[in-house]
């Protein structure tokens, strides 16, 4: 439904997610769901429709439209199916904000165009099992350095997404401290996920024990 206060603009995106969801998730959402599959392809699709980025600018591949276009996609995703819009909290916003506000310039670059175009999937991983959402206070997840590699180690619940790119929030053994880190892990199992069968895109808990560098 159209809000007669937003300019052409905005609505223009509107309609632009409205035809998106209509055409090419609507149709085929469900047999996702009773595969139990992850929707790969439609994020995909999404990315490259360039649903992710309005809040990025063009420099690393964002549409800079501004926080209200974000919003209003988010808003027609979530009215038309609220499950595909899960998506779009990790892959235009979560994860490639945390690296962009808080990564280095190396960082920004080899990872934020390639989440907005949603050729990588990405998530931010923070809650843990009885701390809750609280890093300063609870959180248990440690990485330590090893050399030129870190190990990381604890749980995470609540991680949606959980794919090529790892955005999570851990704890420095010696300060205590709580860090940022990005990464992709370096061995096969290097965690185990735990599925939520009422949601074809998210991840209940993951269980990590890996090594790892960090990028």
């Amino acid at each position: 439904m159209s809000d007669p206060s937003a300019s052409t603009e905005i609505e223009a995106v509107r309609d632009m997610v409205a035809r998106f969801m209509h055409s090419e998730v609507v149709p085929v959402l469900e047999g996702y769901e009773k595969r139990g599959e992850f929707p790969r392809e439609l994020v995909r699709k999404a990315g490259a429709a360039g649903l992710y980025g309005a809040v990025f600018p063009e420099a690393v591949g964002g549409s800079d439209m501004g926080y209200l276009a974000a919003t209003v996609i988010q808003e027609e995703m979530a009215r038309i199916d609220v499950r595909f819009a899960h998506c779009n909290n990790q892959q235009g916003s979560s994860c490639p904000s945390c690296i962009y506000f808080g990564g280095t310039s190396e960082q920004i670059g080899k990872y934020v165009p390639d989440l907005l175009a949603a050729e990588t999937i990405g998530m931010m991983s923070l809650t843990e099992p009885g701390g809750g959402s609280d890093p300063d206070g609870n959180m248990k997840t440690f990485a330590r350095r090893d050399g030129n590699v870190h190990r990381i180690s604890g749980q995470k619940m609540f991680a949606s997404m959980a794919a090529e790119i790892h955005h999570v929030l851990t704890r420095d053994p010696a300060s205590l401290g709580v860090a940022q880190r990005v990464f992709a892990p370096m061995c096969a199992g290097a965690f185990q996920e735990t599925p939520d069968p009422a949601r074809v895109a998210s991840i209940l808990a993951l269980q990590f024990s890996c090594v790892t560098r960090w990028f």
